[in-house]
């Protein structure tokens, strides 16, 4: 018996398909089968950079993306990249206009229908100031 099936209604089969096809490729298939068979509810992550451009593909895309992997049974991190936004000549002067731009990409996602309650923000600056020893 499935684990996860209580709760999303998907078994370890139906999980894996939507996963495998969400994204450009998944590398390693036979780890992502495993995790889900142990994991009932797994974290994945997406990475964006914030954009004042933000296109609708990238905004509807990243919506379905993220919308898939809830569906799935998963916790989704969207991981901010506001420093490298900041650093890559993007017309950004500080962090805080860079975080003002995220926080209205994040709202474009919520009007285009991305599930909140399981995908939460997470910012870059943020994770590599907790532990910086670790990454500087």
């Amino acid at each position: 018996m499935d684990v996860y099936r209580n709760t999303t209604g998907m078994g370890s089969v139906a999980r894996f398909a939507v996963l495998a096809s969400t994204g450009d490729e998944c590398i390693q298939e036979v780890e992502l089968w495993f995790l889900l068979r142990r994991k009932a509810s797994p974290v994945c992550y997406a990475w964006f950079k914030p954009s004042p451009k933000m296109t609708i593909a990238e905004g509807i895309m990243t919506t379905i993306y993220v919308n898939n992997m809830v569906k799935a049974g998963c916790k989704v991190s969207i991981m901010m990249a506001d420093l490298f936004a900041l650093s890559y000549r993007t017309g950004f002067y500080s962090l805080d206009q860079v975080r003002t731009i995220g926080c209205s990409n994040i709202e474009m996602w919520g009007a285009a229908g991305m599930y909140h309650e399981r995908a939460e923000p997470v910012w870059l600056s943020n994770e590599l100031n907790r532990r910086p020893a670790d990454y500087w």
